[in-house]
């Protein structure tokens, strides 16, 4: 799974499908902190609040130095 096939789903306005390629990414690797953040802006887009901010907050603290 490459993330930028889900970032490029999430910057085409396909934020379903990028929040299912990014799910597909969190299962195989649940420690990908980018994945989480392409997710939770995915949520933001779809006004899920509190989705976007517990996926940011993860990212965040997964790799608090990129986030």
């Amino acid at each position: 799974m490459k993330i930028e096939i889900a970032n490029s789903f999430y910057m085409n306005g396909e934020f379903d499908k990028a929040i299912e390629y990014f799910n597909k990414i969190i299962e195989k690797d649940a420690r990908n902190s980018e994945a989480y953040e392409g997710r939770g802006l995915c949520y933001y887009s779809l006004l899920k609040i509190e989705d976007a901010l517990n996926d940011l907050n993860q990212a965040v603290e997964l790799n608090p130095e990129n986030h």
